[in-house]
């Protein structure tokens, strides 16, 4: 198990170190790209404690999706995990790291029977969480959207943008069906696939979700505001730095942006800033994009080290004993979650 470990975090350490070389020696990346930052120093503080509420807001969001899955925990205690989480999200530069660590927490609490119904929840939130983000530019895209046709860079943004959310609306819907839920060949189907009684156990848990539609809908809304914040954020920064591209094309560009920063190296360090540069470079004709996401990073780093003393305050893990414990939980049964309130 350290053994993988060790092995993938130096893959991606040596993919990031790769990308950012060679953004410095293309030019995409310059120390000249920060010159205007210490006469707009005010505006980077603000952008670091915007930062700071989201971190709440997802706490929140988990609580509720906890809830909806039939395990009911205190904010704070959910708080403490999504702290721990966040802190991991940096030490582990796997992007599931934090979420290893987290969903040890959580399997502790919620008990021996409802271990994988807990490393369930993990995935809802990472999805709700992705769903937020093109909802957001979803929702920045309508209003403007025969502005954003007619402009050659960013044409096809409010097309990505919209066939995604609707390929997300489209999976839940199926995946939350009545129909499809009671199905007697899709239970036949199931029962016959390896390990069918758990898959069959973790589906009745998403299917749950449809006699809970005001849940949901809270969830996906403070997703799209903790995604809000973040945005917010870029987008100070990115004034910070003098970038002077229009309010509602940055919008509709910077969730794509985070979106694709999420696969680098500890808070998307390689990836995120080649994503940036071409994102900001090709569609918003800004030349500095792979030095905002650097910014950005160092923001996000340093945010994250919030989570440290949650974690000292907590049972100490290691990464290595939560991944055991999860990956035991992956083959153990769960029961079914509660039935879905009947339709009024």
């Amino acid at each position: 198990m350290l053994r993988r470990v060790a092995g993938h975090w130096i893959l991606k350490a040596l993919l990031a170190a790769g990308l950012m070389t060679w953004l410095v020696y293309s030019d995409r990346l310059k120390v000249a790209d920060f010159s205007q930052i210490q006469d707009r120093w005010p505006l980077v503080a603000l952008a670091a404690v915007c930062v700071l509420p989201s971190y709440l807001l997802t706490a929140v969001r988990y609580r509720l999706l906890l809830s909806a899955l039939g395990m009911e925990f205190g904010f704070f205690q959910v708080l403490r995990w999504n702290m721990i989480g966040v802190f991991f999200d940096l030490v582990m530069p796997m992007s599931t790291g934090g979420d290893v660590v987290k969903s040890f927490y959580v399997m502790r609490a919620a008990g021996r029977g409802r271990r994988g119904l807990a490393v369930l929840s993990l995935v809802l939130d990472r999805s709700v969480g992705l769903t937020g983000l093109f909802v957001l530019a979803l929702l920045v895209c309508l209003p403007h959207w025969n502005t954003l046709r007619e402009n050659p860079e960013l044409q096809y943004v409010p097309l990505i943008v919209a066939g995604v959310c609707g390929c997300l609306f489209v999976g839940f819907v199926v995946a939350t069906s009545r129909t499809i839920a009671e199905s007697s060949l899709r239970k036949a189907f199931v029962a016959r696939l390896p390990f069918g009684v758990k898959i069959e156990q973790l589906y009745s848990g998403i299917a749950g979700l449809r006699g809970r539609p005001l849940t949901v809908v809270s969830i996906l809304l403070l997703s799209v505001a903790n995604h809000a914040i973040q945005c917010g954020a870029v987008l100070i920064l990115s004034r910070a730095m003098g970038m002077d591209f229009g309010l509602w094309e940055g919008l509709s560009v910077i969730p794509l942006a985070l979106f694709l920063n999420s696969f680098g190296f500890a808070s998307g360090v390689g990836v995120g800033n080649a994503a940036f540069g071409w994102l900001f470079q090709n569609m918003l004709n800004e030349g500095r994009g792979a030095a905002l996401a650097l910014l950005y990073q160092f923001i996000a780093i340093f945010s994250r080290l919030l989570g440290l003393p949650f974690y000292l305050g907590a049972e100490r893990v290691s990464y290595s004993e939560a991944s055991a414990e999860v990956a035991a939980a992956e083959t153990s049964p769960v029961p079914a979650a509660p039935p879905a309130a009947p339709a009024p």
